[in-house]
Order: C-alpha cells, then sequence, then structure tokens
C-alpha cells in the first residue's frame, strides 16, 4: 500500500500543485483589483485563495498520510474489537467470595427449661 500510495502522490503531485499555483495567481490579480468592485472581488478572492491552498495541502499531504493511519491502524483496531467481543460472548463463571460451612444439626437433649 505504501508503494501504491507514494506513486499516487508522485503522479499528481505537479499537476495538483500547478493548476493551484496558477488558479491562486490568478485570484492575486482580484485581490489587488482597484476598480469600484474591488469592495465586493476581494473577498471572494481571499476566500478562494486560502480554500484552495488548504484544500491542495490536504490533499497532497494529509489525506494520503490519514490513509497509511488507518490502514497501519486497521489490524490493530480490528484485534481489540475481536478481543471485547470476545470477552463480551464468553460465558461468565460465578465464583462466590465466601462459602459458608453447612451448620450442623444439633439434637437436643435433656432438660430445656431456663
Amino acid at each position: 500500500l505504501r508503494a501504491t500510495l507514494a506513486n499516487a502522490v508522485n503522479a499528481r503531485f505537479r499537476a495538483v500543485l500547478l493548476t493551484s499555483l496558477t488558479t491562486i495567481a490568478g485570484l492575486v490579480a482580484l485581490i489587488f483589483e482597484t476598480s469600484t468592485l474591488q469592495m465586493y472581488v476581494a473577498p471572494i478572492a481571499v476566500t478562494l485563495c486560502f480554500g484552495l491552498a488548504f484544500a491542495t495541502a490536504l490533499v497532497l499531504l494529509v489525506i494520503p498520510a490519514m490513509v497509511l493511519l488507518l490502514e497501519d491502524g486497521k489490524h490493530q483496531l480490528l484485534a481489540l474489537v475481536h478481543s471485547t467481543t470476545a470477552r463480551l460472548r464468553a460465558p461468565t463463571e460465578v465464583t462466590p467470595t465466601h462459602n459458608p460451612p453447612h451448620a450442623p444439626t444439633h439434637v437436643v437433649t435433656g432438660d430445656t427449661s431456663l
């Protein structure tokens, strides 16, 4: 999985990065617009620039790292779930904490008056 993921990131890295950078460069021109529409266009352009930069970082760095972490942790998670369900399904043996001896039977003989 690591080799496949590394190949996929290497194959798409340049295309994703160049597309994002050219789009951000085009939006920077709108940020520094000096016309009367600047107060409406600049906030939208800034939002798009930062959103695109964040999404690019997610696509190129965070998502591949999360895929590796989830794949590595999958076996540990499955083992934990299996042990927990096995423990819940196992019959529990009840052992008494105190087992008093049976009381002896006494036979009363003789005078029982006080």
